[in-house]
């Protein structure tokens, strides 16, 4: 007969071969829903002062890896959709949700006065209970003027919109 401590022996085995090959069984994953809009407005002053976008461009990836680009050219609307792959939609969210960006204090950089050219741009984050957005302007005379982490977001995003747009 075999006696209990065995049994016991042999559960607490099975069991700990189970943590081992299973380790998030018992836990739910926790992992955050996250919504991304990326724009840029191409921005001309016109002599009397005030602004015109000449070319504007939106990307917009739900956290299903659905995504539409969006292009405006004069009266021209250009709308593509596609799918983000699994890989890529992994690196943005880690971008986004790991590396500080939604604690960013600023919404809206400093932009330097009186730029008759520049760009437009804004990111704009939904997780689950957190969002943030940030915007910032560049020109070529001035060149880049965001923190790194902003440029580490962005340039993956436009590396998405050169693929598929």
């Amino acid at each position: 007969m075999v006696s209990k401590f065995a049994i016991a022996i042999v559960a607490g085995a099975v069991v700990m071969i189970a943590l081992v090959l299973f380790p998030g069984f018992d836990q739910s994953p926790e992992r955050n829903r996250l919504d991304l809009e990326y724009s840029k407005q191409f921005l001309t002053r016109s002599v009397n002062g005030s602004l015109f976008a000449s070319n504007a461009q939106l990307l917009v990836i739900r956290d299903d890896g659905s995504a539409t680009y969006t292009n405006i050219t004069g009266p021209a609307i250009e709308e593509k959709s596609f799918t983000i792959g699994s890989e890529e939609l992994k690196s943005l969210r880690g971008l986004i949700l790991e590396t500080g960006f939604m604690q960013i204090p600023v919404s809206e950089l400093p932009q330097q006065e009186g730029l008759a050219n520049f760009t437009k741009y804004t990111i704009r984050a939904q997780a689950d209970t957190d969002a943030k957005t940030i915007s910032w302007t560049e020109s070529d005379s001035i060149g880049e003027t965001a923190p790194a982490l902003i440029y580490a977001i962005r340039d993956p995003l436009e590396g998405i919109i050169a693929k598929n747009g």
